[in-house]
C-alpha cells in the first residue's frame, strides 16, 4: 500500500518430517483469500485471544482446567451479550414493521359497519327462508352493489 508498489510475502514452512504440507482451517483460508467469515462485523472487534495450552506433556493440570475454563466461561458471555444484542434488534425491528403496517392499513378501516341496513335486510331473510336462502339473492345483490360503491367512494377519496 501507498506509493511505492507492494511485494508478495513469501513463507516456507516445513514440518517436524520434513514436508512442506501445511493444514489449514477452512476460516483461515477464507481470511488467506480476503473472504468474508459470516461473522457481523460489530462483533468482529471482541478480544478473542488465543487459547490456553497445556504445559504439560501428559495431559491438563488442574490450573489448566481453571484456565480454560475461565476462557470458556468469557466467551460465553461474549456469545450470549451478541445473541442479547441481536435478539433485542430483531424485536425492535418487528414492532417497527408492526407499528408501520398498522398505521398503513389499520387506520383507514371504518369506525363503523357498512351497509348495515341492507345486513339486517339480508340476515331477516335468511330467518325467514331457513331452507331456500336462494329466495334472498336480491337482498345479497343489493348488499354487494352498497358495498362495492363504498369502496369506490372510498378509493376515490384517497386517490
Amino acid at each position: 500500500m501507498g506509493v511505492a508498489g507492494s511485494t508478495a510475502r513469501v513463507v516456507t514452512l516445513e514440518g517436524d518430517d520434513g514436508s512442506t504440507v501445511v493444514t489449514i482451517s477452512e476460516a483461515v483460508a477464507k481470511r488467506i483469500l480476503g473472504k468474508e467469515t459470516g461473522v457481523p462485523a460489530a462483533f468482529d472487534k471482541e478480544e478473542k485471544g488465543p487459547l490456553p495450552e497445556s504445559t504439560g506433556s501428559s495431559g491438563l493440570n488442574h490450573e489448566d482446567l481453571k484456565t480454560m475454563e475461565k476462557y470458556y466461561q468469557k466467551r460465553l458471555k461474549a456469545v450470549e451479550t451478541q445473541n442479547d444484542i441481536l435478539r433485542q434488534t430483531s424485536e425492535e425491528s418487528f414492532a417497527s414493521a408492526v407499528k408501520e403496517v398498522e398505521d398503513k392499513f389499520l387506520k383507514r378501516l371504518p369506525s363503523c359497519s357498512v351497509c348495515e341496513e341492507f345486513q339486517d335486510a339480508i340476515t331477516e331473510c335468511y330467518k325467514n327462508n331457513k331452507s331456500a336462502t336462494i329466495n334472498c339473492s336480491k337482498e345479497v345483490q343489493a348488499f354487494k352493489n352498497c358495498v362495492q360503491k363504498h369502496r369506490e367512494a372510498t378509493l376515490g377519496k384517497r386517490g
